[in-house]
């Protein structure tokens, strides 16, 4: 049986507690048509209200499973902000006693929901905050609010752009420890590797003397977040398409530890990816310093990389549209 589905070792699994074979297609584009031209058998997929079912004159023939939304809280927030989780769990009781709505591309840009997000207004202290520390990195010479100066700080933009290359102890301690974890380090780089291979655009030609010419960009800054947790995910599906871009020079920059240490794994997953130099320092700070330049950190062309409200604020601070994804 042939089955169109992004769930191959759920459906496989089932069909065979049923002693049936199936075959699993991992089809692109809009399903809901494939079985009606022959392509498929059937579709295996998650449903909720069945509209696009019925839309598509498709039913349902057997629940594989269910699924479960859970609000996870962890103790701290429980009991220090009990009265907020306690509104938060009131709100979502009555949003299911009222129904969910569904939007289409049109209305969802249409909607309160998605201007609310685009609105930057509900931001204005981050935003004040971000531009004073922006500036301050740009001229260095701008006096700062003490509330900036201890955030600085506490990131350590004043004693933590040192700069330490991959040849170093640190990162040969690093992939030491992190031994057990290489194997699935390496895997994981080699799937992005030859994923955005695929990607790679082919030298077009016009008429005589037209050609499209793809150039990379001189320098990618990488910004990968810290904090409670690390991120070596965020450094390979970041650092490893500039590498398959053939970007010349690729940095990172990223959060230390209280102890002004990096995690192992980041190190770990930076040298694997092949980054040139990795720079202990986040925040607004970061963007900034790679945005405009500093004596200790290079600028660059284009930031990647996640961040909190003070990391989005400040890519949209320093950099054209164009130079900042994540």
């Amino acid at each position: 049986m042939r089955v169109a589905t992004k769930l191959p070792r759920t459906t496989a699994a089932w069909f065979e507690a049923r002693g049936r074979r199936s075959r699993s297609c991992d089809c692109t584009g809009r399903w809901s048509s494939l079985p009606q031209v022959g392509l498929v058998d059937g579709i295996v997929d998650l449903t909720a209200s069945g509209r696009t079912l019925r839309e598509n004159k498709l039913r349902v023939t057997a629940t594989l499973g269910s699924s479960t939304a859970r609000l996870i809280g962890n103790q701290a927030s429980l009991k220090t902000r009990t009265d907020a989780v306690q509104a938060m769990v009131a709100r979502l009781r009555r949003q299911r006693t009222m129904g969910i709505r569904r939007f289409d591309v049109g209305s969802w840009l249409d909607s309160p929901l998605s201007r609310r997000r685009l609105d930057l207004s509900q931001f204005a202290k981050e935003r004040a905050d971000v531009a004073e520390i922006c500036a301050r990195v740009c001229r260095r010479r701008r006096r700062c609010s003490a509330r900036v100066r201890r955030a600085i700080r506490t990131a350590g933009l004043h004693a933590l752009v040192r700069r330490f290359k991959f040849e170093g102890r640190l990162v040969a301690a690093a992939i030491a420890s992190r031994a057990a974890d290489r194997a699935a380090l390496e895997f994981a780089a080699q799937r992005i590797r030859d994923f955005h291979l695929k990607q790679v655009p082919v030298a077009t030609s016009g008429s005589p003397g037209l050609k499209l010419v793809t150039r990379p960009v001189r320098r990618a800054g990488v910004y990968a977040p810290g904090g409670r947790a690390s991120y070596p995910s965020t450094v390979l599906m970041t650092v490893i398409p500039a590498r398959v871009a053939r970007v010349p020079g690729v940095v990172l920059a990223t959060p230390p530890r209280p102890d002004g240490s990096v995690p192992d794994a980041i190190l770990a997953a930076a040298h694997i990816a092949g980054v040139d130099a990795v720079y202990r320092i986040g925040g607004a700070q970061a963007i900034a310093a790679l945005a405009y330049g500093t004596s200790s950190i290079p600028r660059v062309d284009v930031i990647a990389g996640p961040g909190n409200i003070y990391v989005t604020l400040a890519k949209k601070k320093c950099l054209a549209p164009s130079a900042w994804t994540g």
